[in-house]
């Protein structure tokens, strides 16, 4: 049987006022038995030893989103490399070694 083009399924922004867009170089993630959360935040490095996070959005999934974000992530990971080449990682920040650093809300 012919293998059947897999169509390319794009997800486009709203014209909603609610709709945001936003970078992030800093993500903290928890779960609970419910749900996992990930809080995106833009970090800023002025020295050594001032290093803050800014905290932007909040993003709650349940386990199996997340898990299926995961998959999608590493396919998406991996075309990238195939096009673009080894992303590169200092071996610190992939060994789970992790790093306290004050994050701080838009309320604040």
């Amino acid at each position: 049987m012919a293998e059947q083009e897999q169509s390319e399924k794009v997800v486009t922004p709203t014209d909603d006022e609610d709709y945001f867009t936003g970078y992030a170089n800093g993500v903290g993630i928890a779960h609970t038995f419910f749900d996992f959360q990930f809080h995106f935040s833009e970090v800023k490095v002025r020295d050594v030893e001032h290093i803050e996070a800014q905290a932007f959005a909040t993003i709650m999934m349940s386990p199996q989103h997340a898990k299926l974000l995961l998959k999608h992530l590493k396919q998406n990971m991996d075309l990238y490399e195939s096009k673009f080449g080894e992303i590169k990682v200092p071996d610190h920040l992939i060994s789970g070694q992790t790093v306290d650093i004050p994050i701080r809300t838009k309320a604040e």
